[in-house]
C-alpha cells in the first residue's frame, strides 16, 4: 500500500557524473512483532514508501516513525524522519461493560409512570470513530 513519497534535493550538477543521483533507504524501520520483518519498504530511486506487510492496525500501533537516509553519488548523506499516523476505520465491535445487568422495578399502574430511565447500561468501542 502506498504511504508517502520522500524527496531530497542534491544541488550538484546532474551533468557532472553521478554526484547528484540520490538513493533512498530506511535506516530505522518499524518491525512487526510477530514475524520480526520490517513493516515499510522504500523505493531507492523514487523515495516511495509502501507497506511491506498486509495490514496496519491502528488499535495495535497508531503511529510509526522511520529514519530515512538519502545518499548521493558522492557518498554524502542526509537524514530525515517520516512520521506515519494510521487512520482509524470502524472495524471494532462495541462491547457492553458487563455481560448481564439486574434491576428491580416497583409494580405500577397506568396512572404512575416515571419519566426517568429504569436502567442505564454502558459500552466500550476501541475505534476512534464510533459509527453505531
Amino acid at each position: 500500500m502506498y504511504v508517502m513519497i520522500i524527496n531530497a534535493e542534491d544541488y550538484d550538477d546532474i551533468n557532472e557524473g553521478t554526484n547528484a543521483k540520490v538513493i533512498y533507504s530506511i535506516e530505522k524501520n518499524a518491525i512487526e512483532e510477530d514475524t520480526g520483518l520490517p513493516i515499510f519498504d522504500i523505493n531507492p530511486d523514487t523515495g516511495l514508501i509502501t507497506t511491506a506487510v498486509c495490514c496496519l492496525d491502528r488499535e495495535k500501533t497508531p503511529d510509526y516513525s522511520l529514519q530515512i537516509v538519502a545518499t548521493d553519488g558522492g557518498g554524502f548523506k542526509g537524514t530525515g524522519t517520516a512520521s506515519i499516523k494510521v487512520k482509524d476505520r470502524n472495524n471494532m465491535p462495541p462491547q457492553f461493560t458487563k455481560d448481564e445487568w439486574f434491576v428491580e422495578v416497583e409494580e405500577t399502574d397506568d396512572s404512575v409512570l416515571s419519566e426517568a430511565p429504569i436502567l442505564t447500561v454502558a459500552m466500550n468501542d476501541d475505534d476512534e470513530i464510533n459509527n453505531f
